[in-house]
């Protein structure tokens, strides 16, 4: 397995947090993935990773349904994902359980950070994080960064293992 060489920091819009919500909500209500895997095909490089891990998790995709229903229904959000993300939590249990394994294990995430405001302040956050800024630091008014204490599968929700 190829691990990246670069940091990457790609929006992702209100609009689509809510196909990938209703979809979900379909996908649970009636175990149809039909919608899940058809936002899959359309080819969404923000969000592929996303999708399939959620289609990865049949027997149960509501840990990660209830982080976005919460963040689109309560607070109205937009995400940034952060790609590549070192999990101390996934490296310590990759150094424990699976590093003397004969089976390769992916130990990079995908972060999603969530903000609720407007999908037009992404990239003024995306710009001044690239260029070293703390989001004290970027000029971006009414702005507020959600997180949600909410785990799965021993994860943080904003951290999501896919290889």
């Amino acid at each position: 397995m190829r691990e990246p060489s670069g940091i990457a920091l790609t929006a992702i819009p209100t609009n689509l947090l809510d196909q990938i919500l209703s979809a979900t909500e379909t996908y649970i209500r009636d175990e149809d993935p039909t919608q899940l895997q058809h936002l899959r095909k359309e080819g969404d490089e923000r969000i592929c990773f996303l999708l399939d891990v959620i289609l990865q998790m049949p027997e149960n995709p509501r840990p990660i349904y209830s982080v976005l229903r919460i963040v689109r229904k309560r607070y109205s959000c937009f995400g940034i994902v952060e790609y590549p993300y070192f999990d101390l939590d996934v490296w310590a249990s990759y150094s424990k359980v699976y590093s003397a394994s004969f089976t390769p294990y992916y130990r990079i995430c995908h972060r999603i950070h969530f903000f609720a405001g407007p999908d037009e302040k992404a990239s003024a956050i995306i710009k001044g994080l690239r260029y070293g800024c703390t989001l004290k630091h970027i000029e971006v008014t009414d702005l507020t960064p959600v997180y949600v204490p909410h785990t799965i599968r021993g994860l943080s929700t904003v951290s999501i293992v896919y290889s």
